[in-house]
């Protein structure tokens, strides 16, 4: 999807270009107090998870920032102590399980698929819990 919406925007401001130079269209301004106002601007710490919204929104937070700014989380692993403590961990891909749902909740359960680490390549969240089975994600 990103490649075709790049190739068509791409198209259409070339047809934009021309249309203004030719005086087919005219720019108009927006007012300061805009109706329509812009959101803000994205930053790395704009990937942060927020781990208290449902496993719905947090999986489809997931999808909207990757690949920039890239989902982020700390995690603690009690197991190595305080060196591991607040460690960023990029969360790359995640899928809900609608099978875990439980009478309390009715809300499907987040899987997460694959991670990594700075510095490092990805792994699955499996392999991940293998070399830190104390994490804690937060």
């Amino acid at each position: 999807m990103t490649k075709k919406l790049g190739k068509l925007g791409g198209e259409l401001i070339v047809e934009t270009l021309k249309k203004i130079e030719t005086g087919q269209i005219n720019a108009i301004s927006q007012p300061e107090k805009s109706p329509t106002p812009y959101t803000r601007r994205l930053t790395k710490e704009s990937g942060r998870i927020d781990w208290s919204k449902p496993p719905i929104e947090i999986e489809r937070f997931i999808r909207a920032v990757t690949p920039w700014p890239g989902a982020w989380t700390e995690y603690k692993d009690e197991g190595r102590g305080t060196k591991d403590e607040g460690r960023k961990l990029k969360i790359l891909k995640a899928h809900l399980d609608f099978l875990q749902l439980s009478a309390f909740s009715l809300q499907p359960s987040l899987v997460i698929d694959e991670v990594q680490l700075p510095g490092k390549n990805p792994v699955t969240w499996k392999a991940f819990l293998a070399g830190h089975p104390e994490a804690k994600l937060g």
